[in-house]
């Protein structure tokens, strides 16, 4: 089974005074991969853009791309026509 994981899934594992950090921490857990995107990724980056909190995306990023139970989807320009498309309907 795969479980998404979204920008909010990341940040509340990053962070322990969270309030869904433990939820986070069981994300994986039980032989589930997680999926994710790109703009997920992106908008990851633009939430811990302050210098302080760079090098923990950093150190995520390079963990979870080498990770074989986390897929990452690439963003492509046909995947944001057809998230645009979602988002109208």
């Amino acid at each position: 089974m795969m479980q998404f994981a979204d920008p909010f899934c990341f940040l509340a594992l990053l962070n322990w005074r969270d309030n869904n950090h433990a939820a986070a921490l069981t994300i994986g857990a039980g032989g589930r991969r997680l999926l994710t995107t790109e703009y997920v990724l992106t908008e990851l980056a633009d939430a811990m853009a302050v210098r302080t909190k760079r090098r923990a995306f950093v150190d995520l990023f390079r963990s979870i791309n080498v990770d074989a139970d986390i897929e990452i989807i690439s963003a492509t320009p046909e995947l944001f026509a057809a998230g645009i498309q979602l988002y109208a309907d």
